[in-house]
């Protein structure tokens, strides 16, 4: 509950602790994935330069299905912003590794 209330106020002075969320394997699939919403209302410049979480995730393709969907779709509205743009191709070529991986980086360029 608290984490959705992080992603309805849309910013969060300590996103550390979201980022530690996300990354944390240890924590529930529920958890990941709310901490990974919690950025849904945050600004692209916020996403590029404080959720590095997701960049990590979505480019690890080991990583939990679910967990790379929700970053997708926090991330998907900042497809045309110049940061994020420039981060995206930085991290998700390390996940081209199948069709789906390659629509997703496609929708980013």
């Amino acid at each position: 509950v608290t984490l959705k209330a992080i992603g309805n106020i849309g910013h969060f002075p300590n996103v550390d602790i979201l980022n530690k969320c996300v990354l944390n394997k240890k924590n529930s699939l529920q958890v990941r994935v709310s901490a990974i919403q919690a950025f849904r209302r945050f600004s692209c410049d916020s996403i590029v330069t404080q959720a590095t979480s997701i960049f990590t995730t979505i480019a690890d393709t080991t990583e939990d299905t679910e967990v790379r969907i929700n970053d997708f779709q926090v991330t998907n509205k900042c497809g045309d912003h110049p940061s994020f743009v420039e981060a995206a191709r930085d991290a998700i070529p390390k996940a081209l590794e199948n069709e789906t991986n390659l629509q997703v980086y496609k929708k980013f360029l």
